[in-house]
Formats: C-alpha cells, structure tokens, sequence
C-alpha cells in the first residue's frame, strides 16, 4: 500500500463510505478499515470499522478511529495517516486495484508527455522512448496480480468489477493535491453505524472511462476430499485432515515431512509446468488425492527402474560366471 495513489483513494473510500459500505461488507454496511491505537503498548484495531467517524468539511478528509481503553483519535490521508490503515479482503483488493490501473495511468501519462518534448528513435518498438540526453529509457508500467482462484467468479463480479467505476478517479493523470479530488457527495461526521441508503447519485458512478485495471491471473484451487479448498487454517488451528496422515499423505500438507518421506519436489513443478504448456490447464481445481497419485506414480516408475537395474545386474552376474 505505499503507491503515490492510496491517499487520495482513501479519500474517495471515504467520501462514498455510505454506499460502498453496504456492498463491501454488507454484514454490517460499513467499510471494513482499521488502524491500531498509537498509545504505546496498545495497538488495538476495530476489525470492522464500525465505530468509525469520517469528516470531510474544509476540503480536508479525517478519520476517526476508537479504542475503548483510549478513546478516538484522527488522521488524515494526505498527511502520511494512509500508510497506517488496514483493510479487509473485499476492500484491499478493490482499493490495489484502483491504485494499479491508476498507476498505469499515470505512467501512460508521463511517457505521452516525453514523447511530445523527446527524441523518438523510430527503431524503438511504440512504447519505448529515448531520451536525447540521457540515452535512457521510459516505458509505460502494467500491473499482474496472481491469486487463488476462490477470488474469480460472483466474489470478483460483485466487489471488484461493480465497484470499480465508483472509486476511479474521474480525472487524469492521477493527481496529488488533496484539495483536487473529485466533488463528490460529503460524508458527514457521524459514526459509521448511523448507515442509511445512499442516493444513487451520490455513490460515485461516473460517464467517464475507468483505468485500465492489472491483468489478473487466477491458480487452480488445491482442494480436499470434500472440494473445499484446502485450508492452511484448518491444518494448523483444527488439526484438520488427519486422514492424510493415517493414508501416509500427510507430505502433501508439510514441505518438512515432504523431505523426511524423501519425496521429490520436482513433481509438483513439473504439473505447474504443464498449466503453462497447456493453459487449459488453468481453468480447473486440483484434489489433494491427484496430486498424491502423481507423487505415488513417480514412486513407482523409479522402483521399477531399480528393479530393471537390479536385473540387469544379475544378468551381467550370470555372463561373467
């Protein structure tokens, strides 16, 4: 979260806290930010934002924390507060989102700009530009994020691809003053839990064209033997799938009993592999029992080697008699 755009998206968050904050977390309608208690020692953080307090009047955005022990205190995006606030899932990705197809933006920008004031080298591919000066180069930045897959489908539909348009920046490139943000609808300041429907013109939908996001990569689901994804937090907290261990399996949870049993690595990287050989690939879940079957089958293949090579063996034993 250190890009040059957070603060000014916190902003936006803020200013359309009423609306986003029934679709983004709508168990309790408001935006799920936090940041831990200054006083030393304490470091206490409200999970859900529900206490929170926003203010927006005199062309500056405040926010106001609590902490039941040491009451609210406030800070301001523009003046460094942004770097402590914390997010939920749903929100941190919908907010890195933004500020990575802002941050293409910005870069398009910057290197329309060279282009009218530099030396073009007609032997550079259309992205490249070379400074007559410096000799250096300026390309364009394009995001990849790569994800779980549990993070495609309705999940990205409804709290990242609906919401993007409300929270892009209506004006670009993207800007750094505080005061240039986009005249939105203000959020009073009242606590978060005072939440009432929003007027839909006042949750932020523009006719003006959204930054182009990251590209998006989603990795196949590890999946168990009910087709849930397998859970590190079940494994270590629950002690769940103690039927792996009874199966001797347990290496497909633990890198460390991985080289106790002498497994080797490789065969995961090798089925990897073959998701970029054959994209297709991509576009399925992966059971814990498949890749078992691959390890089992490797294990196989080099014991019938062995037993080839201990017949071989014998056979040159039997020519030299």
């Amino acid at each position: 979260m250190s890009l040059p755009q957070i603060p000014e998206i916190v902003e936006r968050l803020v200013k359309l806290h009423e609306g986003l904050g029934l679709e983004m977390s709508p168990s309790y309608g408001v935006l799920a930010m936090r940041c831990a208690c200054p006083v030393e020692g304490c470091g206490y953080a409200e999970k859900h934002g529900r206490r929170n307090l926003y203010e927006t009047g005199g062309g500056k955005v405040k926010i106001g924390f609590h902490c039941p022990e040491h009451g609210y205190w406030t800070i301001v995006p523009f003046e460094g507060g942004a770097r402590n606030i914390e997010f939920n899932t749903p929100l941190r990705n919908l907010v890195r989102t933004v500020a990575y197809a802002e941050d293409t933006m910005q870069s398009r920008f910057s290197l329309a700009r060279s282009r009218s004031t530099e030396f073009v080298d007609p032997s550079l591919s259309n992205s490249t530009v070379r400074n007559d000066k410096s000799k250096g180069e300026e390309r364009q930045r394009l995001h990849m994020r790569v994800t779980g897959a549990d993070y495609s489908g309705f999940y990205q539909e409804q709290l990242l691809w609906r919401q993007l348009p409300r929270l892009s920046s209506p004006s670009h490139p993207q800007s750094t003053n505080p005061n240039s943000t986009s005249a939105l609808r203000s959020a009073s300041s009242t606590p978060a839990t005072n939440v009432k429907h929003a007027n839909p013109s006042s949750i932020g939908f523009t006719s003006t064209s959204v930054p182009p996001p990251p590209v998006i990569l989603y990795a196949p689901l590890i999946t168990d033997w009910s087709s849930s994804k397998l859970s590190k937090s079940l494994y270590v907290r629950q002690h769940a799938y103690t039927y792996l261990k009874s199966e001797k399996k347990d290496y497909l949870l633990s890198w460390e009993r991985m080289k106790e049993l002498g497994r080797d690595e490789k065969v995961l990287f090798r089925e990897v592999e073959k998701w970029v050989q054959s994209p297709e690939r991509l576009f399925r879940n992966y059971s814990v029992e498949y890749l078992g079957s691959l390890f089992e089958r490797e294990r196989r293949e080099k014991m019938g080697l062995k037993e080839m090579e201990m017949e071989m063996g014998r056979d040159e034993m039997k020519e030299k008699l």
